[in-house]
């Protein structure tokens, strides 16, 4: 498993791994925050940008989000919630380019410094060729989506 993926998983247990603390009403604290819930804190500033291939792009950033030249140009994550890009949505992977998710995180720096995005539901890791950036025909993919299946690589070659 590759750094990249260890640092994702820790990060989405530890998100995950709340207190256990029994709340007013008894239930575990982590019990009584519903996975759903939309953002606890009140409207963010907005966040000026626009989407493009079904990506919030932040103003300022100029390429597609999804364009590349070589497999070092991409990354995998989650994706920003189109209609409130300061949170990720936990369950959407998605490829797009490394300066895109830079640029992302440097515009919610001060735009996003007073929102609380909702609780991610408990983690299911994604298989490690999910995370790993693959840029193929100038967009960036998945090494999961360049991988033969399985009946592909047994299949007898002529």
């Amino acid at each position: 498993m590759n750094a990249r993926a260890l640092g994702l998983l820790s990060l989405a247990l530890a998100s995950a791994c709340g207190s256990s603390a029994p709340s007013p009403s008894g239930a575990p604290a982590s019990a009584v925050v519903p996975v759903s819930a939309p953002p606890t804190s009140a409207p963010p500033p907005p966040l000026a940008g626009h989407v493009v291939d079904g990506l919030f792009v932040p103003d300022g950033y100029t390429r597609e989000p999804r364009a590349c030249s070589v497999d070092a140009d991409c990354t995998c994550n989650t994706e920003p919630i189109a209609d409130h890009a300061c949170c990720q949505d936990p369950v959407t992977l998605s490829c797009y380019r490394q300066d895109y998710w830079e640029a992302l995180s440097a515009a919610r720096l001060t735009a996003c410094a007073e929102v609380t995005c909702p609780i991610p539901p408990a983690p299911m890791l994604p298989m490690a060729c999910a995370l790993t950036g693959r840029c193929a025909d100038g967009r960036c993919g998945n090494a999961c989506e360049s991988a033969p299946l399985p009946s592909e690589a047994l299949a007898p070659h002529s």
